[in-house]
């Protein structure tokens, strides 16, 4: 977390308190004077006010904090809980075209903040939006438009606050058009759709056309 403030200066070490109750004052790290960086630790529960950020700017790492003089300005770092989530409906989707999705789990709370995230097998980003909140167990967002379509091991993440995001994810697939599509006609042969367009990545324009068999006197 970035603390934010005036007077910070480079007097020997950094120090970042989060309460009694979350353990001893951590080592931070001074960005500038107004800007200190902290790592919040991890805690057993979570607190409806939050954890009091204070710090400390004296002595050397070695000493460590113990007498520091660290601020009394009460800032308080609030834990947030994170929603389970079991399933998205649909599971997959056009990469071109938006789509509403059903997110299901347990422990979805009315938030301003509520966000999906869409992540690709290597973990990059491919898109955030915004959640609406429909009960305990459901929230729906849009899946975003993307440039191509992604690989198998796509997924999507929630997040109560936009910021955190909970450790239970669902696999999403953003896919593009059908191709290599193929039927089984009335005579029992397997017939391929040969209606090809070498301008579009897929290899087609339509899919086919079933109709029922027509069967001769």
């Amino acid at each position: 977390i970035t603390v934010v403030g005036l007077g910070f200066a480079n007097l020997g070490a950094v120090w970042c308190s989060y309460g009694s109750d979350s353990g001893p004052a951590q080592p931070g790290t001074l960005l500038n004077s107004t800007a200190i960086l902290c790592v919040a630790p991890a805690v057993g529960g979570q607190s409806c006010l939050g954890h009091v950020v204070e710090v400390a700017m004296v002595g050397t790492a070695s000493s460590g904090a113990t007498g520091a003089p660290f601020s009394n300005n009460q800032i308080m770092l609030t834990r947030v809980s994170s929603a389970y989530i079991s399933a998205v409906v649909p599971w997959r989707g056009l990469f071109y075209r938006p789509q509403l999705l059903s997110v299901r789990g347990y422990g979805f709370v009315v938030s301003n903040y509520m966000t999906c995230r869409f992540r690709g097998g290597m973990g990059a980003v491919l898109g955030v939006t915004p959640a609406t909140f429909i009960s305990s167990t459901e929230v729906k967002c849009m899946q975003p438009v993307i440039t191509e379509p992604s690989d198998l091991d796509s997924y999507l993440e929630f997040s109560l606050d936009g910021q955190v995001y909970g450790t239970t994810i669902v696999n999403y697939e953003f896919v593009g058009p059908a191709f290599a599509l193929s039927f089984v006609d009335q005579f029992g042969k397997q017939q391929y759709d040969q209606t090809m367009n070498s301008s579009t990545s897929s290899g087609l324009q339509a899919a086919p056309q079933l109709q029922e068999p027509v069967l001769a006197n």
